[in-house]
């Protein structure tokens, strides 16, 4: 990573890391950095697991408004903005592996929505969230408000939406955003990618499939949960582990 990459790919062997690094601008999301994002996704390549983290003291602090005079300045470019958002969060949320939130300092706007397309949220004690579109009086995107309202639930969504009100991590643990709060989040975060990367991979992605498409009905049906369970069933991974449960009898 470089001072010039403001969206930054590694590899820590089968775990990706995406750091957001405007440390400047406490990694303020410029429209640039949004369009960008789904192709970075693509590059993912084999990693198992994938961390999103936030360069220095802050995760994100959303959009950057500084440049919203140019990128927002008319209904056309403010649509043309909200649709490329919408694209990125979209990709982010569409990622097949597990991906965890490493959080600290300000979670705001466009990067709580960031943290919302992660499977996972950890959070430091001293981290902020918010949703600030109905200070700013800007739009926000059906996408975003369900993902939001699947982590929360419709009552706190609508906290969340309707007063634009930054909040604190207990109040946040309240809610059910979190899945931990700790000291290092992005150590905790490494710990159980870690632990993620040595599980089977078709049962990681059917789950997801699972939960975040199939979430309202009663049989997991579909092609590719079918396709899925016949790579499961015929991985190494799978004859291993039913080998080795076997071998304790």
């Amino acid at each position: 990573m470089t001072p010039t990459d403001d969206l930054a790919l590694r590899r820590d062997g089968d775990i990706a890391i995406l750091t957001i690094n405007r440390p400047a601008k406490r990694n303020a999301m410029t429209l640039a950095m949004w369009q960008r994002l789904p192709s970075l996704l693509a590059e993912l390549g084999d990693a198992r697991v994938l961390i999103v983290t936030g360069a220095g003291d802050h995760f994100c602090a959303g959009a950057d408004i500084g440049e919203f005079g140019e990128t927002r300045s008319t209904p056309a470019a403010a649509d043309n903005y909200r649709q490329v958002v919408d694209a990125a969060e979209s990709a982010l949320s569409a990622v097949e592996i597990p991906v965890i939130a490493a959080i600290r300092g300000v979670c705001i706007g466009g990067g709580m929505e960031i943290a919302l397309g992660c499977d996972l949220r950890y959070a430091a004690p001293d981290s902020r969230f918010g949703i600030t579109a109905a200070k700013l009086g800007v739009v926000y995107g059906v996408g975003a408000s369900r993902r939001l309202t699947s982590a929360v639930g419709a009552m706190w969504a609508k906290y969340v939406l309707l007063s634009g009100e930054i909040f604190d991590v207990p109040l946040a643990e309240r809610m059910g955003l979190l899945t931990e709060v700790a000291d290092d989040p992005y150590d905790a975060a490494l710990q159980l990618a870690r632990l993620m990367a040595s599980r089977s991979p078709y049962t990681q992605r059917a789950s997801k499939l699972a939960i975040d498409q199939y979430g309202q009905v009663e049989t997991l049906e579909g092609p590719d949960l079918t396709e899925l369970t016949e790579q499961a069933v015929t991985s190494d991974y799978y004859r291993e582990q039913v080998a080795r449960f076997n071998k304790r009898d």
